[in-house]
């Protein structure tokens, strides 16, 4: 009886566990197109984006606002902006840390970390908060979704 017990406990202890997601493959295998950009569950504009020039992540935001973004499996980046078919070009990179999963993307030598919230095969929705000095000193909560396209 005990060696029965036993061999259940090797027997199911080797199991293979459902594995989690494997966000790179997720992340790799579509082009993106930013849907929208929220700050404060509001739609970024052109406004926006001007007003917080010069700020914590503006120019990222200008870079993002309006792309098509392919993630390549070197770890990195070309995003494409829609309007002028002008390239921005950097790195990213997935790390894992509080049971939480997030990406960096890497824009002219500045490193932004967002909040993974969302990746499945047709979305991806990151989070991050960036710190503003004006008008008013605070941080702003900001929230990118993309959707994947073929």
């Amino acid at each position: 009886m005990l060696m029965l017990a036993l061999i259940f406990l090797t027997a199911t202890s080797c199991k293979k566990k459902e594995t989690e997601p494997d966000f790179t493959s997720l992340l790799v295998a579509h082009s993106w197109k930013v849907d929208k950009v929220l700050a404060y569950n509001n739609p970024v504009t052109d406004e926006t984006i001007q007003l917080y020039s010069g700020q914590d992540g503006a120019q990222l935001l200008g870079v993002l606002y309006n792309s098509d973004i392919v993630f390549k499996n070197d770890g990195t980046y070309v995003a494409t902006d829609r309007k002028s078919t002008q390239p921005t070009t950097g790195t990213w990179a997935l790390t894992s840390k509080d049971q939480k999963t997030y990406l960096t993307i890497n824009s002219d030598g500045v490193a932004y970390e967002f909040e993974v919230a969302t990746l499945t095969t047709t979305k991806l929705s990151v989070t991050r908060n960036f710190d503003i000095t004006k008008p008013l000193q605070t941080s702003i909560p900001v929230q990118l979704d993309l959707v994947s396209t073929p």
